[in-house]
């Protein structure tokens, strides 16, 4: 099928990239080669004679990590040549990549070309920070398939508040500094995947007035519903609030996709809660033949 692929290759029993191959995917534990296979399926994300923006990497101080982190930021054709200012994207990443997956892999740049090309999406910056932060000592580990403990969906949930620490204090004011945007909710939208996804919904519990636009992509609530819904209760009994700020909130996850009972959990809340949403069921699993599709019909909405 026509798509984008990763591969690698194992010589002598050691993990290898294709040396003939340029096309380098990066992540946190593996590099791998890529492979695009033209074809009708895969128009959407091919590099087409557009109009193209471009791809840059932008290091920043952040002071909640007391660190140097490294974001990619995508600016949309003609950013340079003219004054106007832009509403901005906060597109996260899932655990395996680093920040360039959704520039790599993830094909975000030649899908909002496209988009933006053919007028089905207005012109945008699309921010794609490092949302790797450092394990904390005291999180404990479970063994793969267990539930996760009251405890351990407690403590997680402190440590994404760190991202959505950084996010808001350092990410954000950092790109309305160093870039011509656009302010406020109304011109902000945030989504992720996976691990990117979590962090999402950590953000717009703890801060739904900041994002006017949510995507939740293969990802899922830690705990129970019940110990989730009592974790976030002020965002639960804030439906009101909610929606008048937030316009979308799109969840998204394929019927194969190991977090899908979560995400109907999150669904099933939220609906019990009166907050407006949509639940997207795709075919396909936890896979970024899935996550492009996600990123490119979630786009065209923003913005409008």
């Amino acid at each position: 099928t026509p798509d984008v692929y990763s591969y690698n290759f194992f010589v002598d029993g050691v993990k290898t990239v294709d040396p003939k191959n340029h096309l380098i995917k990066p992540g946190i534990a593996t590099v791998d080669s890529m492979v695009f296979v033209a074809g009708k399926e895969a128009d959407f994300e091919d590099n087409k004679e557009v109009p193209h923006g471009e791809v840059r990497q932008v290091w920043y101080r952040s002071s909640t990590l007391n660190a140097q982190r490294r974001m990619h930021v995508y600016t949309p054709p003609g950013y340079e040549d003219n004054s106007e200012r832009y509403p901005v994207f906060y597109l996260l990443r899932g655990a395996g990549d680093d920040d360039s997956g959704w520039s790599t892999i993830g094909r975000a740049g030649f899908i909002l070309d496209n988009l933006i090309a053919q007028k089905k999406a207005k012109p945008m910056l699309v921010v794609m920070p490092n949302g790797s932060l450092p394990r904390p000592a005291n999180l404990p580990r479970r063994a793969p398939g267990a539930p996760p403990s009251p405890d351990f969906a407690k403590r997680m949930a402190e440590f994404q508040g760190l991202f959505v620490k950084e996010l808001l204090h350092d990410i954000v004011p950092q790109v309305e500094k160093r870039f011509r945007v656009q302010t406020g909710a109304a011109n902000r939208a945030l989504a992720g995947l996976s691990m990117g996804g979590g962090q999402t919904l950590a953000v717009v519990t703890s801060h739904p007035d900041q994002f006017g636009y949510i995507g939740v992509w293969s990802a899922a609530i830690f705990g129970s519903p019940e110990d989730y819904e009592k974790r976030n209760a002020t965002f639960f009994e804030s439906a009101d609030k909610v929606n008048r700020t937030v316009k979308l909130f799109s969840i998204s996850v394929g019927d194969k996709d190991f977090l899908l009972a979560g995400s109907k959990n999150l669904d099933e809340l939220l609906k019990k809660h009166g907050i407006k949403h949509e639940f997207h069921l795709s075919s396909g699993g936890h896979t970024w033949i899935n996550w492009r599709h996600y990123l490119n019909d979630f786009a065209p909405q923003l913005f409008q």
